[in-house]
């Protein structure tokens, strides 16, 4: 039996009050729309790399709309495809801002987004599937396909889906693990014109650019982003999508700017959060000049007992007990040159489950060693702290 895999596409966003809404929710109709180069059956040669993008299109006419949330599962057969992960990515189209997009293993893809004000036509996001079948077609689904309207009422949705077929004769296209920028097109697609991201340089919406190098042969892919501020970011990823060194680099201005406004230089960088400091992604930053800086490093799925940790020049490693985290990631100070590990060291209690009032002060607490359980398993959240415990914190 063959066995699927799903790129899970989660869209939060946020109800404008500022821009209110016209069109009840039995009068928008929406297409799911996965395509290809425009087209939602393509042909290709073996070992191709085919970019795949989702986008929402309204169909009864062309006003915009408000939505409160969205929801769409990607699916494809793994036997047929393997996901290229360091090419899913959320697209800042129009008026929806994705910020947050993320990859577990090879089966899931999560994103988030604000603004709930939808143009007639938004690219959601793309992605990229390397063909591992010599032969045959296969079909990419849109699946457990969902909006609603800003009042909570269920939206009209028709899906569409992207059927490849792989034909020995037909050109191999793509390079697999770059951004959706469109390049070359296929001379051999049948019914759509097979396109694949290229190496170069973008603008995103927030002004920040992106610049991605491509190693033909090893199939690394490096990804600089530097901020309106002149911050850095650079991540590299193997063939496999998997992140194999980060480093940021802040310069003088970047740091006086931040002193002015009185906030935190959030890093163009993203990390996952890992249970221990072995697994966990290094990520080198560099801090012009001797200032001591506040700094946002964005994390995958942020929580409360996420936290900090300093890998000193001896390879000893340290919490920072005063890093907290945020929505975007996890903030502390630092300065100079310093290596920086971020780990999920949430606590298990049998005592504090995850609807606990105080389950992310306790997390908190715990994960930065301020306090420890009455035991290994137990926390007694309704207990009477002794004076020892007291004079202990």
């Amino acid at each position: 039996m063959k066995r699927f895999a799903s790129i899970l596409l989660v869209l939060c966003l946020i109800f404008v009050m500022a821009v209110p809404s016209v069109f009840a929710a039995g009068n928008i109709n929406l297409t799911y729309d996965l395509t290809s180069g425009g087209s939602n059956n393509v042909t290709v040669g073996p070992g191709s790399v085919v970019n795949v993008k989702f986008t929402v299109k309204r169909t009864d006419n062309n006003a915009s709309y408000d939505i409160s949330a969205m929801q769409n599962e990607m699916v494809y057969d793994n036997a047929f495809f393997e996901v290229v992960e360091s090419s899913v990515r959320a697209v800042k189209s129009g008026s929806v801002a994705v910020h947050q997009t993320r990859t577990t293993g090879d089966e899931l893809v999560r994103s988030s987004a604000m603004n709930s004000n939808f143009v007639t036509e938004e690219v959601v996001c793309s992605f990229d599937l390397k063909v591992k079948a010599d032969a045959g077609s296969s079909t990419v689904e849109c699946s457990e396909e969902k909006a609603y309207d800003s009042d909570g009422n269920a939206i009209i949705i028709t899906p569409k889906s992207l059927t490849v077929t792989v034909d020995k004769d037909a050109d191999v296209v793509g390079s697999g693990g770059s951004d959706n920028t469109e390049g070359a097109g296929n001379a051999g697609a049948s019914g759509g014109t097979v396109t694949h991201p290229e190496e170069g340089t973008v603008t995103n919406p927030d002004g920040s650019t992106t610049t991605t190098v491509v190693d033909k042969v090893s199939g690394t892919v490096t990804k600089t982003t530097e901020t309106v501020s002149g911050v850095a970011g650079i991540v590299v990823t193997d063939s496999k999508g998997v992140i194999k060194e980060v480093k940021a680099e802040i310069p003088k201005d970047a740091v006086a700017d931040a002193e002015e406004k009185d906030e935190a230089i959030v890093l163009p960088v993203e990390v996952p959060a890992s249970d221990s400091t072995s697994d966990a992604v290094a990520v080198e930053i560099s801090v012009e000049g001797n200032k001591t800086v506040e700094i946002i490093i964005p994390v995958e799925d942020v929580n409360a007992g996420c936290v900090a940790v300093i890998v000193k020049t001896d390879g000893t490693e340290e919490i920072v007990k005063n890093s907290v985290a945020t929505d975007e990631g996890v903030k502390l100070e630092v300065s100079g040159d310093v290596t920086v590990k971020i780990v999920d060291r949430t606590p298990r209690f049998i005592d504090v489950d995850d609807n606990h009032w105080a389950e992310d002060v306790i997390s908190h607490v715990v994960s930065r060693e301020l306090f420890k359980g009455t035991s290994e398993n137990t926390f007694s959240p309704n207990a009477t702290m002794t004076r020892q415990m007291l004079w202990t914190v």
